[in-house]
């Protein structure tokens, strides 16, 4: 009764804890999975059975990094995401990508570590939602130092007393709230061989804050993020050309070509998927694996062999997808013939094996190499 005769004069309604303001929730406890609710029924919402049957495999994870992985960067930018609010985010983007039906069972051919992993490094580059959180609460860090003039900065220091004190005291244990959140980030740079020191220090010779992540006075979220990635997603599987001259998802297939990640009959066998016949349904000499039919299966050898005499090059039948793209980097000592015998032969696998599906699944007579040139 007291707050509705405060409020009626100031023509406001009377709320309650916690209420939100400017897209933030206020007085919730963000450290419990129920507070993250909005975000996790907003990823679900984001997907569709008609978007994941219309997409190829590049375009689910172009959309998984450009939609789903920027969705909750407004809460990541403040607030410590839970472990098993991450885990369960994780979880709707791995689904999105892989199955086919969002509710039904689908085979994981890549690991996720794989697929989260910088490309410099052999990975996909769909990013890790951790470290994105992890490096936009850094920026506060530094951001504190940067800008005392700032008003909130003056709240923080006035609050955790940190007027006087050493630079590396950040929050008093006493209080609780988000920037006590903020500040147990510390810890974990550590596990990613990241001194928090590099985030900010104080220069006594310049007599400034400095940091490792900042470039022309902007702190750099994407730099410290793509070296936590680096550190935590390690893959042995060498580097990978991703080449903007050949369209994304075509790429996409032939990195999963080259790990042997496609459902040929051996791999559909390996992983439990009853298979009657392992052996290739063109030719019926061999086992149907990813190099016999996209390279030693005689269509693909017809095909292939074409496509190199059409562009004037001797060079010996490739065994596998990495012999291929080993060949293709020493080629020529002009980056853009090489980029552009790349983009031929691996439109060229891409056409083999869209070719292998129709007839399997179509029953349609065999196209020669004579057809694929027209």
């Amino acid at each position: 009764m007291e707050i509705s005769n405060w409020s009626a004069p100031f023509g406001c309604e009377p709320s309650s804890i916690p209420f939100t303001y400017l897209g933030i929730p206020d007085g919730e406890n963000m450290n419990k999975k129920n507070a993250w609710r909005l975000i996790i029924e907003k990823f679900h919402s984001k997907l569709s059975t008609w978007k994941v049957k219309a997409l190829s495999f590049g375009g689910r994870v172009t959309l998984a990094n450009a939609v789903l992985g920027n969705l909750p960067t407004y809460f990541m930018s403040i607030f410590v995401i839970p472990n098993g609010v991450l885990d369960t985010l994780e979880k709707i983007r791995r689904k999105f990508i892989w199955c086919r039906e969002y509710n039904k069972k689908s085979i994981y051919w890549v690991k996720w570590d794989k697929i989260i992993a910088p490309k410099k490094v052999g990975g996909i580059g769909l990013g890790s939602i951790k470290a994105t959180n992890i490096s936009l609460l850094a920026k506060w860090m530094w951001r504190l130092k940067a800008d005392e003039s700032s008003m909130w900065s003056k709240v923080i220091r006035s609050i955790h007393n940190l007027e006087g004190r050493h630079w590396c005291v950040f929050a008093n244990r006493s209080n609780t709230g988000v920037w006590k959140n903020i500040i147990k980030t510390r810890n974990r740079y550590m596990q990613y061989n990241i001194d928090p020191k590099e985030i900010v220090s104080w220069n006594s010779i310049d007599r400034c804050w400095e940091s490792d992540i900042v470039r022309d006075g902007r702190f750099m979220v994407c730099l410290l993020r793509e070296r936590i990635e680096l550190a935590g997603y390690i893959v042995n599987d060498g580097p990978f050309a991703w080449d903007k001259l050949t369209p994304f998802k075509i790429l996409c297939f032939i990195w999963r070509a080259k790990l042997g990640r496609i459902p040929s009959a051996v791999e559909l066998k390996n992983r439990g998927i009853i298979i009657p016949n392992t052996m290739c349904g063109v030719c019926n000499s061999e086992e149907e694996t990813c190099e016999h039919i996209l390279l030693t299966c005689p269509v693909a050898k017809e095909i292939m062999d074409s496509i190199l005499v059409w562009c004037e090059i001797r060079c010996d039948r490739f065994l596998s997808v990495d012999n291929m793209l080993l060949f293709i980097s020493r080629w020529s000592k002009c980056k853009y013939k090489r980029r552009l015998l790349n983009a031929i032969l691996c439109g060229a696998l891409w056409f083999i094996w869209m070719d292998r599906n129709k007839r399997i699944f179509e029953k349609i007579p065999i196209v020669s190499a004579n057809t694929w040139k027209e």
